[in-house]
């Protein structure tokens, strides 16, 4: 139900109306609540977050589904010249009427958020049902319910370059686990190869000294967004942000070096 509200790539969604719509929008309940913790996460990362690059991501060739973006195929053509605004108004809100109006000239992109608000309402279901223990999984963001059987939750943290290799375990207790990574969602155009973090304040792929970011923290949209921030922020302003947040992760650098944030080494032992 979720994608099909939230899918910018369905042209039938909550999220595709809304940027069409050029006015105020009537959405429901889940999709407020996805606004609002948009907004929130907007806020808490200091803009690095921005989820209304929307336009941003369709100029640089991210206009279909990840799967079909092509990294070894016939690049996408692409205006290289054009120019990239950036800096939004403010999204207008309305939670009682369930009403959102847009900034003029922004499109709104649930992919860097939308993940871990789905996890957090399928882990809210879960209780109510009286699960005791669950790990709920969409697209690699995790939302944790209760505890493993033998204790605390086992979740590997992969190698960015190696997908059949294991960095760390982290041991987890509750909580959302999201891992971000400029090495996933690459495509290629004519000007290069580009990934889906955009830093907002070039419009472009981030291109800093963190190749990747594991955040467990409360909840999952949190870890999901402080992610992404870390990574389009480098690995200073990412260590000041998480500690700021009280979260635990596992900073990737460029050259490979992993970095600790956090409560982390109690949590994991780093592979050889």
């Amino acid at each position: 139900e979720l994608e099909g509200r939230w899918s910018r790539f369905d042209p039938t969604s909550e999220v595709s109306r809304l940027n069409r719509s050029g006015g105020p929008a009537l959405v429901s309940a889940d999709t407020v609540r996805l606004l609002r913790l948009s907004i929130e996460a907007h806020r808490l990362t200091g803009g690095t977050f921005e989820p209304l690059m929307l336009s941003t991501l369709r100029e640089l060739g991210y206009d279909r589904d990840h799967h079909e973006l092509p990294l070894t195929r016939e690049a996408i053509e692409v205006d290289a010249t054009s120019s990239i605004h950036t800096d939004f108004g403010p999204m207008l809100l309305d939670e009682q009427l369930g009403s959102v109006e847009l900034p003029t000239g922004a499109g709104f992109d649930p992919g860097g958020i939308g993940k871990g608000v789905a996890a957090d309402l399928v882990a809210e279901d879960a209780r109510r049902a009286g699960v005791t223990g669950a790990m709920i999984e969409l697209g690699g963001d995790l939302r944790l319910v209760g505890d493993w059987p033998d204790g605390a939750w086992p979740i590997e943290v992969g190698d960015p370059w190696d997908d059949t290799r294991a960095l760390c375990t982290l041991a987890v207790t509750g909580g959302g686990v999201a891992t971000s990574s400029t090495m996933r969602r690459r495509w290629r155009t004519e000007a290069g190869v580009h990934h889906h973090l955009l830093d907002p304040r070039s419009g472009r792929p981030a291109d800093g000294d963190l190749v990747a970011a594991t955040v467990h923290a409360g909840s999952a949209w949190a870890a999901d967004v402080l992610a992404k921030a870390a990574v389009i922020d480098g690995l200073r302003q990412a260590r000041a942000l998480l500690e700021r947040e009280a979260v635990n992760a596992v900073l990737i650098g460029t050259d490979g070096e992993v970095h600790r944030v956090g409560d982390v080494r109690a949590l994991t032992e780093v592979s050889a």
